[in-house]
């Protein structure tokens, strides 16, 4: 699933939101009409006044969606996402004034039970108790109210799933705080569903008392995180030292970045926002395609991690200029050049002038012929024509074993005149680097 993804023509938070406020709706509707006309059941119509805010909540899950959806403009250069992490913060203050209200409504109910009524009328010492109706439910209409409220439970638990694997697909996280917050109504639900139960079947409706004080705890607990993800969010909280590590990993390791002098990152929303400072030794042009391949690479590992969208802004710092010289022996092959199949096959010694391991210029000097000549004396020969132009690297194609010469002892004789022997990866200059603009 993916932002060009489409529900019979429409955007799937947008569907399936107007799913979830449907939902409610009938919940409005069912648990007012039961609890208040069928029978007479506190939990089950109190319960539909809690929803009728659900419904509220769903209407604004819409107006953030829409809100944060609209594109980036002169205006808004980063988007509206912040949107969303407004409404975590007001989704996570809601639910914890419900945990709260829960609480507080578990609590002073629990005291009029037979258990507690010692403790009762101590605090009727000191506060004045709100007034408690006891549960009272007909038991022809029993199997009516335990369902819905089972049922009940049990779509907020599978609607609650659904927004959350959605939101989170779709990187829009105030619908994965709404979706927590239906989920805690599916708790609360299942509390009123068993204290149903229990005063049907064993008289015993106080056992819903401790289950209500245990769901309130979770309840603060998801309040905290929700509220806790959206200010980190809008305060632009850095990813942290492990993902930032990572990330500089994977950028160091793209071609043409030697080194990182400055990196930046922080949580906008869904967004994650990188600015960087590269050192390369790549010219203009190169910038470009050095800025694709970070971006590709980051956005995958975003996209693993479940980190979010990736924005990256990059300037970048010419690396220090690093000069060196090196020597390839060529032999003519018709009307052009070629890297010589072994140094003795070679016509002439090809200077070339190299900047951050780019040839920058090159000059070709003739060679002595060395057919007749000792291969020793032609090493050595060899050796100081490299050392008189200051060189201290040549290259061949490697195939010395041609000529009835080891390549080991070629190595070994020209690094005992301080001369490093390497073998090309080309034979044909041009792969090499080779431009006649270049010549002298």
């Amino acid at each position: 699933m993916n932002k060009e993804t489409r529900w019979f023509g429409f955007y799937p938070p947008y569907v399936f939101t107007a799913l979830v406020l449907i939902q409610y709706l009938v919940k409005v509707y069912l648990k007012f009409d039961i609890g208040h006309n069928v029978v007479f059941s506190p939990v089950v119509e109190g319960d539909s006044y809690h929803n009728m805010s659900d419904v509220f909540e769903c209407c604004m899950v819409f107006l953030a969606l829409w809100f944060s959806k609209r594109p980036r403009d002169e205006e808004y250069p980063f988007g509206r996402k912040k949107a969303e992490s407004l409404f975590q913060l007001t989704v996570g203050v809601a639910l914890f004034c419900v945990a709260c209200k829960t609480c507080f409504k578990v609590v002073v109910e629990s005291l009029n039970c037979e258990l507690l009524w010692g403790v009762k009328a101590w605090v009727e010492g000191f506060a004045t108790l709100p007034k408690y109706e006891h549960l009272v439910v007909d038991p022809k209409f029993f199997w009516l109210v335990f369902g819905t409220m089972a049922i009940s439970a049990l779509s907020s638990f599978v609607m609650s799933t659904f927004q959350i694997k959605i939101g989170r697909a779709m990187r829009h996280p105030v619908m994965v705080a709404d979706g927590k917050e239906t989920f805690s109504d599916g708790c609360v639900e299942s509390i009123a569903s068993i204290g149903i139960l229990c005063e049907h079947l064993f008289g015993m409706p106080w056992l819903e008392y401790p289950l209500g004080v245990a769901i309130s705890c979770y309840m603060w607990k998801t309040a905290w995180c929700i509220f806790n993800e959206g200010l980190q969010k809008i305060l632009q909280k850095s990813l942290g030292p492990k993902f930032r590590n990572k990330i500089i990993d994977l950028v160091t390791g793209v071609y043409g970045v030697q080194d990182v002098l400055e990196f930046k990152d922080f949580s906008d929303g869904s967004l994650v926002s990188v600015i960087m400072k590269l050192v390369t030794h790549c010219d203009l042009l190169a910038h470009g395609d050095i800025k694709l391949a970070i971006y590709n690479i980051v956005s995958k590992y975003m996209e693993e991690e479940q980190l979010g969208e990736f924005d990256y802004y990059i300037r970048f710092e010419p690396a220090e200029v690093c000069c060196t010289r090196v020597g390839y022996v060529m032999v003519a092959a018709g009307k052009t050049m070629i890297i010589a199949p072994s140094v003795f096959l070679g016509t002439h010694l090809r200077i070339c002038d190299m900047r951050n391991d780019v040839i920058a210029r090159w000059k070709d000097v003739p060679l002595l012929a060395s057919a007749g000549v000792e291969p020793q004396r032609f090493l050595s020969q060899l050796a100081k024509l490299l050392t008189d132009k200051r060189t201290k690297v040549v290259y061949s194609f490697g195939l010395e074993e041609d000529t009835g010469v080891a390549s080991n002892w070629v190595s070994d004789t020209l690094r005992a005149a301080g001369i490093e022997f390497r073998k090309a990866v080309s034979f044909v200059p041009e792969h090499l680097g080779f431009k006649v603009s270049h010549a002298q």
